[in-house]
């Protein structure tokens, strides 16, 4: 195999397994989200508890109002991080399957992984503005700062958050859609093709 198939190949391998993995992980802690709800907040501030506990608050109430959706979503995106992950291996160590239809399942299992974390990447965006406006209101600063300079920090919060929330949804969707393009590439193909001819 090319060194530059396997290197992407093994990092199809990382990329999907980390982001099913999460997936998963926030799927079933909404199919446990009354336990969530009796529990300390998971982020403790020992300079602001009574902010913290607001934060805490502001999640579970927004994550209760989409909860199905999501659920749906992040399941959805766990499988095709699931389907990604197998079809990447078996184009390491065929075991007998023909790698042009594993390249094909690789493709669209990336493609599929791709637009379901965008749509999990805009949920994430839903939840961060609650927590934007929780921190707005009760964020404590220093006590040096003017009023003017106060209300600019906090102002400044909302774009923060998103553009981080922005920014961790493109670090794991630009990869999956770049790889995808690669799979599909005619040099991939023709690769493939020979590898697929070689066997009996």
């Amino acid at each position: 195999m090319p060194g530059r198939l396997r290197l992407a190949s093994l990092l199809t391998v990382v990329l999907a397994g980390l982001c099913g993995l999460f997936s998963s992980w926030d799927g079933f802690s909404l199919v446990r989200l009354d336990e969530l709800k009796q529990a300390q907040p998971i982020f403790k501030s020992s300079a602001d508890p009574a902010l913290a506990e607001r934060l805490w608050a502001s999640r579970l109430l927004a994550l209760e109002h989409m909860r199905e959706p999501r659920m749906v979503v992040l399941f959805a995106l766990a499988l095709a991080c699931s389907l990604t992950f197998v079809a990447s291996t078996r184009l390491l160590r065929p075991a007998g399957f023909p790698r042009e239809g594993v390249r094909r399942i690789l493709v669209w299992g990336l493609v599929a992984a791709a637009a379901l974390r965008t749509i999990n990447g805009a949920q994430d965006t839903v939840l961060d503005q609650g927590t934007a406006e929780v921190m707005r209101q009760g964020l404590a600063l220093p006590d040096g700062l003017s009023g003017t300079s106060a209300e600019e920090v906090r102002r400044m919060l909302g774009p923060a958050i998103f553009l981080f929330t922005i920014l961790r949804t493109v670090l794991v969707v630009g990869p999956f859609l770049l790889l995808s393009q690669y799979f599909r590439s005619a040099r991939v193909k023709e690769w493939v093709a020979r590898e697929d001819a070689k066997s009996p």
